[in-house]
């Protein structure tokens, strides 16, 4: 498994959207899926009340050639499952 590490990247549809990401995926095709499955999940069904939930739908991360070029990458040793961990800009205010 790898550990990779976005600084300043497009993970928010707030007015500040930039933010970090921490992916621990197999390989850059397991973060693509990770990152797709995750934005999917963002968006619910808008007929299923049960679905409704006040975060849903503010996080929606966008990765360019930029951030591709910019990411830190660090094998992980050990049992580690696939994860995302999104840490939007709160702002100025």
């Amino acid at each position: 498994m790898r550990i990779y590490i976005f600084d300043r990247c497009k993970v928010s549809t707030r007015y500040h959207s930039s933010g970090g990401l921490v992916v621990v995926a197999r390989d850059a095709y397991h973060l693509n899926e990770q990152i797709a499955a995750y934005n999917a999940a963002q968006h619910p069904d808008p007929t299923d009340e049960s679905q409704h939930d006040a975060h849903v739908g503010e996080t929606d991360i966008e990765l360019n050639d930029k951030d591709i070029g910019r990411v830190h990458v660090y094998n992980v040793d050990g049992d580690v499952s696939p994860a995302i961990y999104v840490f939007p800009n709160a702002g100025c205010c």
